[in-house]
């Protein structure tokens, strides 16, 4: 097995003033005797509208999901976007980063020391964890490439739907690059980034190594429900919206089924594509 030395540097996203969050991580670190360096957290709160609207379009954000970005969302989205520009200038090759609400499982050194063995040649950013659900995406969405055995088993998955989540992943030069020319101008929550398998060289790590402590106090938790608070709909329009609701329930539950079917096409032709291009390297 490799030492900790070896490991690629870790860069953890934090706000300075969050010393909570900051104690939680400097500890769940230590316990794994883990080097890393704290990156201050854009705090988007402080942001001022001007500097917002060159680097995020609330037009294309509200037109694309219905919602704009809250201001929180945004100092996130910038705060990762400094990492993949400190991985490209300073020519790393690749690093890890996390967020500061993270628990490592105990099998994380050995997965990330093995890495290498089980990632495909072509990637460029490695889920260790993401939030779909509890256990991340459906398997039936997530199509097995390759398996390490060795002290501990884990699976090297191609997700075929968005894996949300940027709590911790690696990145190499290339997908910093990649993500930085896609995020010129936000318009989307930053893990709607790393996780669209079609924007960048995409894999999971299957079971998922890495979970968020959701005991912690979220700021942009905090941020979203007061906005929500702010678009109270008033008592005579409740009647309605339940309906609505209801409607919205069971398109949700067709939705769920077709989207089953989709993944299940999308894996059908990845897999199309793949046979096909090694059969024109072999002619």
């Amino acid at each position: 097995m490799k030492s900790i030395k070896e490991l690629p540097p870790i860069f953890v996203v934090s706000l300075a003033k969050d010393k909570k969050r900051r104690a939680h991580i400097t500890k769940e670190l230590a316990k794994h005797k883990l080097n890393y360096r704290f990156i201050d957290a854009i705090d988007g709160s402080l942001l001022k509208d001007d500097y917002i609207s060159k680097v995020y379009s609330k037009a294309k954000a509200t037109e694309q999901a219905g919602v704009p970005l809250t201001k929180g969302e945004v100092g996130c989205a910038l705060s990762h976007i400094s990492i993949w520009q400190k991985i490209v200038s300073e020519n790393i090759e690749k690093a890890i980063i996390f967020e500061d609400d993270i628990i490592l499982s105990d099998v994380f050194l050995q997965v990330i020391n093995n890495i290498n063995d089980a990632a495909p040649k072509n990637w460029e950013l490695i889920l260790f964890g993401h939030n779909n659900n509890e256990n991340g995406i459906d398997s039936i969405c997530q199509l097995s490439i390759s398996k390490y055995s060795g002290l501990v088993d884990f699976y090297i998955k191609k997700p075929m739907v968005i894996a949300s989540g940027s709590f911790a992943y690696m990145i190499n030069k290339q997908g910093a690059k990649l993500l930085i020319e896609k995020t010129d101008k936000l318009y989307k929550p930053i893990d709607y980034y790393t996780g669209d398998y079609k924007l960048i060289n995409l894999y999971t790590i299957s079971p998922m190594c890495v979970k968020v402590d959701f005991s912690l106090q979220s700021a942009l938790k905090q941020e979203r429900s007061i906005l929500r608070k702010e678009r109270k709909i008033p008592r005579k329009k409740y009647f309605i919206v339940n309906k609505l609701s209801e409607l919205n329930r069971i398109r949700k539950n067709k939705r769920k089924n077709k989207n089953k079917i989709s993944c299940i096409v999308r894996i059908l032709k990845y897999k199309a594509t793949m046979f096909f291009k090694k059969f024109k390297i072999k002619e």
